[in-house]
């Protein structure tokens, strides 16, 4: 929880200096920072939760999941594979979105079913 909350602190100022600098020069769709910070939102509170219940081991490896998919979707972009490459980031994030929630409800069960035991 700690982490968690030191890293959304990172977070925030990293984004802040972004979000002016871009917004001096013009740069930025405000639709999609709304979307963003909303889903931001959301998450974060989603995020704190499932720490609860799920291993840290299997963060991490929905982590790399995430990094080694990011790495070859950039690929097939640079290579001028632009919808496969957009068809595999949304493949990653429902598999990684699944896989999380899974985990995530198996965790909660097995806290739930120990808490009845004692």
């Amino acid at each position: 929880m700690i982490a968690v909350g030191t890293d959304l602190f990172e977070v925030v100022i990293s984004g802040f200096y972004g979000a002016f600098t871009y917004s001096m020069k013009g740069r930025v769709d405000w639709v999609s920072v709304l979307i963003m910070l909303c889903g931001a939102f959301v998450g974060t509170k989603i995020g704190a939760l499932t720490t609860s219940f799920v291993h840290e081991n299997k963060i991490r490896f929905a982590f790399m999941l995430a990094v080694l998919g990011c790495l070859v979707s950039v690929s097939l972009k640079a290579l001028d594979y632009k919808k496969v490459s957009l068809a595999m980031i949304f493949m990653i994030v429902g598999f990684l979105a699944l896989y999380i929630l899974m985990s995530f409800l198996k965790g909660k069960i097995a806290c739930q079913k120990k808490e009845k035991a004692i």
